[in-house]
């Protein structure tokens, strides 16, 4: 039986059993609560958060008072023990954490020092059984499992999955963790007599079974106490028997996520602020506990309950592959075809996890085999998306219909206001972390109350696009790969995909996901290949913009036009592959007989373009060596192929395309930038080197009369700037219509490090612009440059010289530090020619 066990006190002798106010006790005189909040809830805040001084003064006070603090209801027990001025320790709130869980979880080290110290039980369990060194081992600290181990936790406890603290860290990936843990097992397993041992072993299961042996026939609904006798031994001789019991306010249990910082679930699982959980009849369902939900059915559990997503017991049992559960509970009443909020049945649930024998109960109970959800998902889809042939058999011989089409189902309506409320339900669904969708992929299991099934990224794309696309279930079979899938579907009645559109026709989506041999099938396949024009051309461009040889190879044998023009990009198949760097392709293309410099439709880049815009060295040199023009311009942005290597800074493809004697000058031909001009404006400096290197004209001028330097000091690429001044670029080179010098385009966009550079080259700090007459100071002023201002004075700058307007650096002053500045400059110059 899958039951929660109660937490056990941190010693032996009488047994202390909590009534409901036990969960929030007791505030003294001398700890009275702040605003309500009672001093165990204060602890336990401490505990999460790490504070040591108030856990340190919190209990302080508690020992100040009388043994237990004024208005206490924990019931003691008869006789007297030392443990009952540490009760409140161990109180636990209402989803059974106590302040050294939280402690653990936190992995506050010292916290959880100051409690051990101050008497907290080591052995304290949650209802799930979780102990102090379980979330410790959760967590993954190795200190604080020391620590624990070191005062005494057992490390051979064991939750109600029957799961210990080394399992838990193994299950996160705590590998030093996990082996320390798993040697102290080891070292107590060969200390321990056989008959201890067994024990041990024994002590989740003979917990189970003794759980439900309930005292009342109260209901759910009302207060119930499950115990249970647990005897691990911890191989000293005065062990003795503990009685473990808890006080459950409903018949629902709170799963550990549902409060923020008490997640136990993967590290992937962010907490959740969402009351709704599971209660014991999904637990149990889920695990496939036949006598727990017979039980619980016994007691009254409510059969309706539902998850946060819909789910029921049925749903939970049909996913998991229970067929006795699921049988079981429709025999109590519940219906085959309930659905979740997403609009999924028990019989979706079966179909995709590949649970035939579910499925046929289901089905012999009435399910309906064609079910859709809201977005026209079947049965017979999810089957087809997993690849469970045997599902697929079974739900058509019962009908299912095999032309079933996912559809954009509420735009086809038009309603956006509902699309959009339908779209926000289903985002906030995915938003609920307590819980996630019963039909998701299980994944493997971790410790916890309550197992969460997660999908991988790849599998929630894959079923949201299976609810864009109108898809039937040979698409989604020929997407996902499957290939017997694919090959059962076309022995049925043929299917009308000329209707589903090219886009998402099974030939194009088994391409663009790199599946040969079911491209293969589909292509020789008479009827599924006529419904799309021009089928083998269009794989041969899939195949060669995801670089998938044997792909192209076979479209070409299956007579493919090695000059299609792919419908999105308006590319050839080597401009496709050549973009993407796909070497193998290209050779094989152009061994075809590829036309080396066909052009794109949209921006006539060739092929050597787009290898060298992305890098792809490799390919740029085959291209070439197949006859490619090395200085083809393309129409639109007339640029070379060296201009876009040099933009994207690509030095090595730069090498290779002047080694193949490349026009270094061919945009000063075209009236347009030059590859130098490029690179001195991206700061590729290395690129601009080779240039140079190759004849290059460092005074080459663009359509607007630009020159390198000029563009470079105006850039701030400092290093370029002194390549350019050491390979002759002229220092006062005029730029722009305004004739512009290099110095006054860095002065002007605060280039700080190329003016110091400049003025040490010997630039003219007192150059004036031929349109306004005014300097590098008026500008540096205006713009409210200081520390340049500070270089030009150092470098001769005349600090009273006007423009054209009669007006001065000063009158240019942006702000108040600036003008102070000019002003004590003036002073100084004012003084020196005194004293000169």
């Amino acid at each position: 039986m899958h039951a929660a066990p109660s937490r056990s006190t941190q010693s032996g002798g009488s047994p202390v059993t909590e009534d409901e106010g036990s969960m929030t006790p007791l505030p003294s005189p001398s700890s009275a609560s702040t605003r309500g909040v009672s001093v165990v809830q204060q602890l336990h805040r401490a505990a999460q958060s790490g504070d040591v001084k108030q856990i340190r003064k919190l209990v302080q006070t508690a020992r100040s008072s009388a043994s237990c603090p004024s208005g206490c209801s924990i019931k003691r027990p008869s006789s007297s023990s030392p443990i009952d001025s540490n009760l409140w320790l161990d109180a636990a709130d209402e989803d059974g954490f106590t302040a050294l869980h939280l402690a653990c979880v936190g992995g506050h080290d010292d916290a959880v020092h100051e409690l051990l110290q101050a008497g907290a039980g080591l052995e304290v369990a949650t209802p799930e059984g979780f102990t102090a060194l379980m979330f410790t081992a959760w967590v993954g600290s190795l200190s604080l499992v020391q620590t624990l181990v070191s005062q005494g936790a057992h490390v051979m406890v064991r939750d109600v999955d029957g799961n210990d603290a080394a399992f838990i860290a193994e299950m996160n990936d705590h590998t030093s963790v996990a082996n320390l843990l798993q040697k102290h097992v080891e070292t107590l397993e060969g200390h321990e007599p056989p008959s201890h041992r067994q024990g041990a072993s024994s002590w989740s299961r003979s917990r189970q079974e003794k759980t439900f042996q309930l005292k009342s026939h109260e209901s759910f609904s009302d207060k119930s106490v499950m115990s249970s006798d647990s005897s691990a031994s911890t191989g000293s001789d005065d062990d003795s028997s503990r009685l473990e019991s808890i006080s459950s306010r409903s018949s629902t249990w709170s799963s550990l996520d549902q409060l923020p910082g008490k997640t136990l679930l993967t590290k992937e699982t962010p907490p959740s602020s969402d009351r709704n959980g599971a209660t014991p009849l999904h637990v149990a369902a889920k695990h496939g506990q036949l006598e727990t939900v017979k039980a619980l059915v016994a007691r009254g559990a409510n059969l309706s309950a539902v998850l946060p997503n819909g789910a029921n017991g049925l749903h939970l049992a049909s996913a998991s592959g229970f067929v006795d559960v699921a049988s079981y509970l429709i025999d109590q009443g519940l219906s085959v075809d309930e659905r979740t909020v997403a609009g999924t049945t028990s019989l979706h649930e079966a179909a995709y996890q590949g649970h035939v024998d579910v499925a046929a109960l289901l089905l012999d109970r009435g399910a309906n085999v064609d079910a859709a959800t809201e977005w026209g998902t079947t049965p017979l889809h999810r089957a087809a998306e997993k690849g469970h042939v045997h599902i697929a058999e079974l739900l058509i011989a019962h009908g299912a219909h095999i032309d079933a089409v996912t559809t954009e189902y509420l735009a086809a309506g038009g309603n956006r206001e509902a699309e959009d409320d339908r779209r926000s339900r289903r985002r906030r669904c995915r938003r609920r972390k307590n819980l996630d969708a019963v039909e998701t992929e299980e994944t493997e299991v971790h410790v916890e109350a309550f197992t969460v099934e997660h999908r991988t990224p790849d599998e929630l794309e894959n079923e949201a696009s299976s609810c864009r696309s109108n898809q039937v279930a040979l698409c989604l079979a020929a997407k996902n790969g499957h290939l017997d899938m694919v090959q059962y579907l076309l022995t049925r009645r043929p299917t009308d995909l000329a209707a589903l559109g090219p886009s998402r026709h099974p030939i194009l989506l088994a391409a663009r996901h790199g599946h040969v041999e079911i491209v293969r099938l589909l292509l020789v396949h008479d009827e599924c290949a006529s419904s799309l024009p021009d089928a083998a051309s269009r794989v041969l461009c899939l195949a060669a913009e995801h670089g998938y040889l044997q792909m192209a190879e076979h479209a070409l044998a299956r007579g493919a036009n090695i000059e299609a023009v792919d419908v999105k990009r308006l590319a050839t198949p080597l401009v496709l592959a050549a973009r993407n760097g796909h070497l193998a392709v290209v050779l094989h293309l152009l061994w075809g007989g590829a036309k080396v410099d066909a052009t794109t439709r949209t921006s006539g880049y060739t092929a050597l373009h787009y290898a060298a815009k992305y890098g792809h060295l490799t390919v740029v040199n085959s291209l070439l060596l197949n006859g490619a023009d090395v200085d083809a311009v393309c129409r639109r942005r007339r640029m070379s192929p060296l201009h876009l290597a040099a933009e994207s800074g690509h030095g090595d493809v730069v090498r290779c395309l002047l080694s193949f004697n490349a026009n270094v000058e061919v945009g000063q031909r075209s009236a347009a930038m030059t590859a130098l001009h490029i690179a001195a404006e991206r700061g590729h400096v290395g690129v601009a080197r080779e240039l140079v290197v190759h004849g290059a004209q460092l005074e080459a001028e663009t359509p607007n009369e630009l020159r390198a330097l000029f563009i470079a000091a105006y850039c701030g690429h400092t290093d370029v700037v002194e390549l350019l001044l050491d390979q002759g670029a002229e220092l006062e080179a005029p730029s722009g219509t305004n004739k512009t010098t290099p110095l006054r385009g860095a002065v002007a966009k605060g280039r700080t490090a190329v003016v110091k550079l400049l003025l040490a080259r010997g630039a003219d700090a007192n150059a004036t612009q031929s349109t306004d007459g005014t300097t590098m100071l008026h500008s540096a002023a205006a713009n409210n440059f200081g520390d340049i201002l500070k270089l030009l004075v150092a470098a001769g700058a005349i600090l009273d010289c006007v423009d054209r307007e009669g007006r001065t650096p000063l009158d240019y002053a942006a702000s108040d530090p600036v003008r102070l500045q000019l002003r004590l400059a003036l002073l100084k110059s004012h003084w020196q020619r005194q004293d000169s």
